[in-house]
């Protein structure tokens, strides 16, 4: 006879006499499923045949006291029964339940590459002022204290006058930047400005072929000569900048304003004033003789 679990389905070929006529107890060896089984009071040719193949299929051991698992059986698959079976309910709730922690750890990730860059930016302060000059106002604001190049340095001996040579009006410049502290220092650009009466600037420039650096307690001169200026500019400032400007590529941009400009005050041709931040260092020169009033 065959006999199958009600539990996993396996199905098992057994001699029908091995069943008692009350029925015994037997044990699934897939599942462990455990139940009574009563006798089939078939024909005795089913009896018969199901004998034949009892030596060839798996035999179940009918002793409860010493069941062991059959060695092969006829187990049809029945649908669905290889993957346990989740509700959707049972989904939802283990997705909400997961779904707190991979924000926090989604969150923990972000904040975590947000310190990490900021402190990378404040470390890399002093290269990044060096690259970008204008971050240190950014530094400033943060309350991080960033070295400007030339703090320590001030200008001696500054002098602007004017010479004619054949009619023409020369504009000579010349002075000194010197170091106060106990070591090397960095120089920055020296930048002079030719300002007007009304305030508007005439030229810029800076002073080329400055030495980079200034020994401890040293001093390095300079000298520039404008042509041709005209009667016009009125003061002369000097001061320290922390990066190199071509103003010459800004004139086209605003040669309709400068136009105007220089037709109302008869002055030359003049360079638009880009923007620029003043270093801390800065001399100026007023009146008509040009000489330096310096600080």
């Amino acid at each position: 006879m065959i006999i199958t679990c009600d539990e996993c389905h396996t199905r098992y070929v057994v001699p029908s006499q091995q069943i008692w006529e009350d029925g015994r107890r037997v044990r699934c060896t897939s599942c462990g499923n455990e139940w009574y089984q009563e006798p089939d009071f078939g024909d005795d040719e089913d009896d018969l045949e199901e004998d034949s193949f009892a030596e060839e299929m798996a035999r179940l051991n009918l002793d409860d006291e010493d069941l062991e698992p059959i060695p092969e059986s006829v187990k049809p698959l029945p649908e669905g029964s290889a993957v346990p079976a989740v509700s959707d309910g049972e989904d939802a709730e283990e997705g909400k339940k997961k779904s707190p922690i991979g924000k926090v750890l989604g969150l923990s990730a972000a904040a975590c590459v947000f310190l990490v860059i900021i402190g990378l930016i404040f470390i890399m302060s002093n290269p990044m002022v060096k690259i970008w000059p204008n971050t240190a106002v950014v530094y400033d604001m943060a309350g991080v204290d960033i070295p400007v190049k030339g703090e320590n340095l001030l200008f001696k001996g500054l002098e602007a006058k004017t010479e004619s040579e054949n009619g023409i009006l020369n504009l000579m410049i010349k002075g000194s930047v010197i170091n106060l502290e106990t070591e090397a220092a960095g120089v920055p650009f020296v930048q002079i400005s030719l300002i007007e009466e009304n305030g508007n600037i005439a030229d810029r420039w800076i002073v080329e072929d400055l030495a980079d650096t200034i020994e401890a307690e040293g001093e390095i001169k300079f000298e520039a000569v404008y042509p041709d200026v005209s009667r016009s500019v009125k003061e002369v400032k000097i001061e320290l900048v922390p990066f190199h400007t071509d103003f010459s590529k800004a004139q086209e941009a605003e040669s309709t304003h400068e136009d105007a400009s220089h037709d109302a005050a008869g002055s030359h041709d003049e360079v638009p004033r880009p923007p620029q931040e003043q270093a801390p260092h800065e001399a100026e020169v007023h009146g008509d003789d040009h000489q330096a009033d310096h600080h």
